[in-house]
């Protein structure tokens, strides 16, 4: 089944450039922060590996986050991805916790959508769920408050950048950026045959106000683990890396509150491995480079998808 995107159900409209303009359907605001964890004698969460040790910075960790709202229903939904191995229950709480002191029932369990990049290179020790804490020798605070406060200062940056808007979006296939890492077990599937063994698609919405992007948001299926077990600086992967090109090439500075946004989010990654030799390397010679070359495929696909971008989203409601 393919995903449109994990945030909402939408129709899409193509209209020309001029109709969008004045059709501002959405309340758009978008908002970065950092959520970088402990870089030195924390335990890295992914991998499972306890001697996978944080020792630096390879580069830093972000919360990425949308608000969109529909500007005759209602409603709206947060969308924020963040670099990071996974989103534990207990980062939920502690962020719904959060905003529901600073904004009461705005924002919720129901309109609130936090999405790993699943990268394996990030702090760990956030879980309040023991199995996930064994190889990192317990629950590590300062991971979890890092995350936490990140993720709300995101989310603030963006309710304060609501402003009217529109949503473009657009899909394309994206081939040599992930492979199959269980073919034995998919080709068990009695129509195995009749499909490719990886996903190819991406989808990006494009976020435009005042007939300016203002953000973008990539899904597209490939673990974020060019970088092996054997890594131990924090590092966004490959993912993260996309995240950069995408955000220096929009003139984007980490510290604005009106900054460019741009997530690479994932989508069905399942068996879907960056690491196209099958034997946990390549496509390059060493994980830097391969970290590299996956970004920058990512990268160029969604910056395509993006500047052809040419069909709208409407709804009725968002939900």
């Amino acid at each position: 089944m393919k995903l449109l995107t994990p945030l909402l159900l939408v129709s899409a409209i193509l209209l020309s450039p001029s109709l969008l303009a004045r059709d501002q359907n959405y309340l758009i605001g978008r908002g970065l922060y950092d959520i970088t964890g402990p870089a030195a004698e924390v335990g890295l969460f992914g991998y499972a590996v306890p001697e996978q040790v944080a020792s630096g910075i390879h580069d830093r960790q972000w919360a990425r986050a949308f608000i969109i709202a529909d500007r005759q229903a209602d409603k709206r939904v947060v969308f924020v991805n963040i670099d990071s191995g996974a989103v534990f229950q207990s980062v939920t709480q502690g962020v719904l916790e959060a905003l529901k002191a600073r904004y009461g029932d705005l924002y919720n369990e129901r309109n609130l959508v936090i999405s790993a990049t699943h990268t394996h290179s990030a702090a760990g020790g956030h879980s309040h769920y023991a199995l996930y804490n064994i190889t990192t020798k317990g629950y590590i605070k300062q991971t979890y408050d890092a995350q936490v406060s990140g993720i709300v200062a995101a989310i603030e940056r963006a309710h304060g950048d609501l402003a009217p808007g529109y949503i473009l979006y657009n899909r394309g296939e994206l081939w040599g950026a992930n492979a199959n890492r269980s073919q034995e077990a998919y080709w068990q599937n009695r129509d195995a045959a009749s499909y490719p063994d990886t996903d190819p698609e991406m989808t990006v919405l494009k976020l435009v106000r005042e007939q300016q992007p203002v953000g973008m948001i990539s899904w597209f299926a490939t673990h974020a683990v060019s970088l092996p077990s054997t890594n131990t600086l924090l590092s966004g992967d490959n993912k993260g890396y996309a995240e950069y090109l995408f955000e220096q090439q929009e003139g984007a500075n980490s510290r604005a509150a009106d900054a460019f946004v741009a997530a690479f989010a994932q989508s069905n990654a399942g068996d879907m491995t960056p690491n196209l030799r099958l034997d946990g390397s390549g496509p390059g010679n060493t994980p830097e480079q391969s970290v590299r070359l996956i970004g920058q495929l990512q990268y160029a696909m969604a910056r395509q998808l993006y500047e052809q971008a040419r069909s709208r989203l409407t709804r009725d409601a968002l939900t």
